[in-house]
């Protein structure tokens, strides 16, 4: 049979009065102190040592990039010296002396449509000189001017740049396991140049472990184009870059 609950509240309160009885009496028992034990938590796990063979054998492959793409010679001007892309068409040389993998891909498109993508592995001997050179690299990312004018320069005997604005914004956040740095930036230049005007620049740079890596991704639209769908596709390839290094 089930005690009702009248019994259970007389009960309860016998417990209590007994408890304040004893406690009046002036005995001489004190009431233990409830025993605490530490909390330990597992030391996060170290972090990765990639080896050369194992980057290159997850870098992305032209069609994991897109359907319509191929691997070209390096033309951004940056990895042509060995060095990272940065704002304004500017490059970043990296401290110490990594080993270096470059890239440079493209699809047939010429304006509406046309994608370029660009990546840069720095591999290090250690994981202290790879979060250093990132830091390197966020310092100089975040220093960059928010606009700017760039204006016409040469940059090969036979090339040059023509004058435009840039306007740039730097953030910083993790994309899993990895640090990373967002610099975003649109180059808008005459329309006498092209109806597709305007130039959408995501470079990203992410660390983990002993390796760093520099990507730059960008697309063309019209002067009133949204960089929003572009900066998907850019998210989209470095994760999946990220992925397959694990």
């Amino acid at each position: 049979m089930r005690p009702s609950s009248t019994a259970g509240i007389t009960l309860a309160l016998v417990a209590v009065t007994a408890v304040s009885v004893s406690g009046c009496g002036g005995g001489h028992h004190k009431a233990s102190a409830p025993r605490t034990s530490a909390s330990t938590s597992a030391p996060p796990p170290p972090p990765p040592t990639y080896a050369q063979a194992q980057v290159s054998a997850a870098l992305l492959t032209p069609k994991e990039i897109g359907g319509d793409i191929s691997r070209i010679e390096l033309a951004v001007d940056a990895l042509k010296h060995d060095q990272f892309p940065s704002c304004s068409l500017s490059s970043l040389k990296l401290p110490g002396a990594p080993k270096l993998a470059l890239r440079q891909y493209t699809n047939s498109a010429k304006g509406k449509g046309e994608v370029k993508y660009a990546q840069a592995f720095a591999l290090y001997g250690d994981a202290t000189s790879a979060a250093s050179a990132f830091d390197f690299i966020k310092s100089k990312s975040m220093a960059c001017p928010a606009k700017h004018h760039t204006p016409k320069r040469p940059l090969t005997e036979d090339t040059f740049i023509l004058p435009h604005e840039d306007i740039w914004k730097a953030t910083q956040d993790t994309v899993g396991q990895w640090a990373h740095v967002r610099g975003t930036e649109q180059e808008l230049f005459s329309r006498d140049v092209s109806k597709y005007n305007l130039f959408h620049y995501f470079y990203d740079y992410t660390q983990r472990g002993n390796l760093v890596i520099g990507t730059l991704y960008w697309e063309r639209t019209e002067p009133k184009g949204s960089p929003d769908p572009i900066a998907q596709r850019a998210t989209a390839l470095l994760t999946k870059q990220l992925n397959k290094l694990g």
